[in-house]
């Protein structure tokens, strides 16, 4: 059934040409998808921004337009086969690019196991504007719809057009206007002209809501006859519309009195249209009442939205405002004079009839724009599903707003959901300002990650939006690539950062160098190495003072050649005991020059005491202090000592270090009040980030990971900024993520421009809130900051690279990775459970 009587069978929209779908013959419309803006994490601020761009888009289009928000189901299978898309057969043997299928065969199919019982949809957004100044003379003169229609059937009837064709001179000029209308829109928002194929989408999607997706034909084009003169001069052509009917002919529509029943060969699709109803005055945004089109569309179930704004010039909105203003007096004069006096609505309507008629006075000459919104609800369960639905959704617009359930109109609605038609009911449509549209916030969603990669969690949305994460897409498309995990102890950012290294593992990358400055073998902090397929492939070094290991982190060995003196000195320094003498400070790094500018000499720590032996009295006495603290314990690491073999490490894919009784501060704590073996662990550290960071980077060809614990050490010395300068700078052409795992920001305001993602945890104080949605870029917002401050393990606010924000639960799927990533100890029942079992069976 095709909506339309069986006498005069008609497609809606009746032809299509590219993105021009035409109502009518006369009456052209162009079609964009628009594409999403992720809104859910957004603070205040940035919400009024995205409400702030619609709002300008709106006022300056001045035309009628159509938006559709679409709920578009999200395939599991679709799911996996772009995942696949990541895994890298180009570097490895036979027996390896099989083992890594498996285990990630094995892993996509947990995801899938995780996400088959939920109803995932992502919205899709699709603007639609009729193009007004195509339709050009008598008939763009007579501006208003119906004296246009009236005006269309006159000149028919009188042989002045023919409704059946086109001309050539009128598709060039509505092409024209197609353009300019574009450059129009994206000055505002991001949008696309949609294909042929995809407004025939949306067509067949209204028949299909809720039995899945429909079949895009990419290869459909509606046909034409030519028109010809005489001559055989062709000068326009006639569509051929019956093409159109196939959207519609394979779908039985049964109206009923206040639902559709539509039969395909999918199955039946139980359907509802809800009207929006009038809105309150005063709506508080951002918020539920305001967010009409975000909100009620990200439930647990899809919900499609179609708004229709019928644009009125400033000129005749000001003439309706005083209109209003006029009956809102009468009318509080007619209850004023009556026994009980005026009600509460009418003795506020003057007031509001004044201040919309001072806020079309402004000086931005604003229109209004008569709007109607409507929610299509589906069900393939039945109409008691469907009837819940409804109800759920009403519970979420809220009480304050009513949703009218036509009787009898049910199929008009339906239809005017369709793509470039208008609403039918004019009963529905109220009046509204662009700002009161435009907090409708059409082009809202809850998403945020890669397009393509493993999932990771969901948002913390009814809808659960998966939350995918590639690790190697920031390389791809040259963006910085840090991903930085902060949060309190317990909230879960070391299970986090595990779980995309062990994602990554299988996808190939190569190698994957974890720092755990906390575990030890006995009591690992990280635990990757400890799943058995990447145990078989781990190189597990446990760092200490043993002579195997001198020099293994020398600066002079390890550090880049143009920061290889700056980080020598820097390392010698913090070595000696504070206060460190200005002479002595000059003789070392005179010392570190001359090392570095001869080549011929080994370039290690030793050589430098050697030079200070040769010189005056000030550069043998720090010479000897050097030695003195550079050959004890764990400082042995970074003092190499000339003609000394050096371990060599990292010939795994896995290269997991641990440092045996480092010393490391609390997070915080001022370095004049950290002890020498404290200053001492910081230094080490960051020394051996470094050296992470150099076996990271010794294949470009193939992408790998470096994860560090503790890594505040970088944030709170010059020479830990600059490695990290490096890390964001250079990772991109060498092809490495760094993730990094803290407790404490410090400094957010400098961290934020060297980080490309973050993941935030729960907090302790409203000031490390603050110090997070800095790092975020967000503004301070009270509801953000409780927000992180309630978050409980495994909930976290993620910016992904492209700055996109949502509140997200992190998800390992599989059991056994989080049994071995989690280091809380098992609940006390757990434990207990057998002994008080055999208690209570005792007599």
């Amino acid at each position: 059934m095709i909506g339309a009587s069986a006498a005069n069978p008609r497609p809606r929209p009746c032809f299509i040409y590219g993105n021009i779908a035409f109502a009518e013959l006369g009456e052209p419309w162009a079609i964009y998808r628009l594409a999403p803006q992720s809104y859910a994490g957004l603070s205040t601020g940035r919400k009024r921004e995205v409400m702030g761009q619609l709002e300008g888009f709106l006022q300056r289009t001045q035309a009628d337009i159509q938006i559709l928000r679409i709920a578009r189901p999200w395939s599991v299978r679709d799911y996996i086969a772009s995942t696949w898309q990541t895994f890298d057969r180009r570097h490895g043997g036979e027996e390896e690019i099989a083992r890594r299928e498996e285990g990630f065969k094995t892993l996509l199919h947990s995801h899938a196991l995780a996400m088959e019982d939920r109803q995932i949809v992502r919205p899709d957004v699709y603007l639609a504007i009729r193009l007004h100044g195509s339709a050009g003379g008598v008939e763009e003169l007579l501006g208003g719809d119906r004296l246009r229609q009236l005006w269309r059937r006159l000149s028919t009837v009188v042989g002045v057009s023919d409704a059946r064709g086109l001309r050539y001179s009128e598709l060039t000029e509505i092409e024209r206007v197609e353009r300019r209308t574009q450059e129009r829109v994206l000055d505002y928002l991001e949008c696309q002209r949609a294909l042929g194929s995809e407004i025939a989408w949306l067509v067949r999607h209204a028949y299909l809501r809720g039995l899945g997706e429909p079949v895009l034909e990419h290869n459909f084009r509606p046909q034409a006859l030519a028109i010809e003169n005489e001559k055989g001069e062709e000068l326009g052509f006639e569509p051929c519309q019956w093409d159109l009917l196939r959207l519609h002919t394979d779908h039985r529509v049964r109206i009923a009195r206040r639902h559709l029943e539509i039969e395909s060969e999918r199955g039946v699709s139980y359907q509802a249209a809800l009207v929006c109803g009038a809105l309150p005055e005063e709506r508080e945004f951002p918020g539920p009442e305001a967010e009409l089109m975000f909100n009620p569309v990200d439930l647990e179930f899809p919900v499609d939205a179609c708004l229709h704004c019928e644009f009125v010039p400033n000129r005749d909105a000001q003439r309706l405002a005083r209109k209003r203003m006029v009956d809102a007096d009468e009318l509080w004069r007619e209850e004023a004079s009556s026994e009980h006096g005026a009600s509460p609505d009418t003795e506020d309507r003057p007031a509001e009839a004044r201040a919309l008629q001072r806020r079309l006075g402004e000086g931005d000459h604003p229109p209004l724009l008569r709007s109607a919104l409507t929610y299509m609800v589906c069900s393939s369960d039945g109409l008691e599903d469907l009837e819940e639905r409804i109800e759920r959704l009403r519970s979420e617009v809220g009480q304050r707003i009513e949703l009218h359930r036509p009787i009898g109109a049910q199929h008009d609605l339906f239809l005017a959901t369709l793509p470039a038609q208008g609403m039918g009911l004019s009963a529905y449509r109220e009046h509204l300002l662009p700002e009161e549209v435009a907090a409708m916030v059409p082009t809202a969603s809850s998403h945020a990650g890669s397009e393509i990669g493993p999932y990771i969690g969901h948002t913390l949305t009814p809808s659960r939006q998966p939350v995918r994460l590639d690790l190697a897409e920031p390389a791809q498309e040259d963006l910085p690539t840090p991903l930085l995990f902060t949060g309190k102890q317990g909230s879960g950012k070391t299970t986090a950062m595990q779980l995309v290294e062990h994602q990554a593992f299988w996808q190939g990358s190569d190698p994957i160098v974890d720092i755990d400055p906390r575990g030890t073998p006995e009591e690992p902090d990280h635990r990757i190495h400890l799943i058995p397929e990447v145990e078989a492939e781990t190189e597990l070094i446990v760092l200490s003072g043993e002579e195997r290991y001198r020099g293994l982190i020398d600066p002079l060995r390890i550090a880049p050649e143009e920061i290889r003196g700056d980080t020598a000195f820097g390392f010698a320094v913090e070595l000696l005991p504070e206060p460190v003498p200005a002479p002595w400070q000059t003789e070392i790094r005179a010392a570190v020059e001359v090392v570095c500018a001869d080549l011929e000499r080994d370039q290690v720590l030793g050589e430098v005491v050697e030079e200070l032996k040769k010189g005056n009295e000030a550069a043998v006495e720090a010479g000897r202090a050097l030695s003195v603290h550079a050959n004890a314990g764990l400082a042995k690491l970074a003092f190499g000592l000339p003609g000394r073999e050096v371990a060599e490490v990292g010939k795994r894919r896995v290269i997991s270090l641990q440092i045996k009784a480092l010393e490391l501060p609390s997070p915080g704590t001022p370095r004049s009040e950290m002890s020498a073996l404290e200053r001492l662990g910081t230094a080490l550290l960051r020394l051996i980030a470094m050296y992470a960071l150099r076996l990271c980077t010794a294949r470009r060809d193939r992408h790998s990971v470096c994860a560090m614990g503790e890594a505040w050490v970088l944030f709170n010395s010059n020479v830990g900024r600059s490695l990290l300068d490096r890390m964001a700078r250079f990772g991109r052409f060498q092809n490495v993520t760094p993730l990094l795992d803290t407790q404490l920001l410090t400094d957010a305001e400098a961290i934020r421009p060297l980080i490309g993602a973050v993941m935030s945890g729960g907090v302790k104080t409203p000031e490390e809130a603050r110090a997070v949605l800095e790092l975020h870029g967000l503004d301070e917002d009270p509801q953000q900051i409780q927000r992180l401050m309630s978050y409980e393990r495994g909930r976290f606010l993620f910016t992904d690279y492209h700055g996109q924000s949502v509140p997200m639960y992190v998800d390992p799927c599989d059991p056994r990775s989080r049994a071995t990533f989690g280091t809380t100890p098992p609940p006390r029942a757990q434990t207990g459970a057998p002994v008080l079992q055999e208690a209570a069976s005792e007599p």
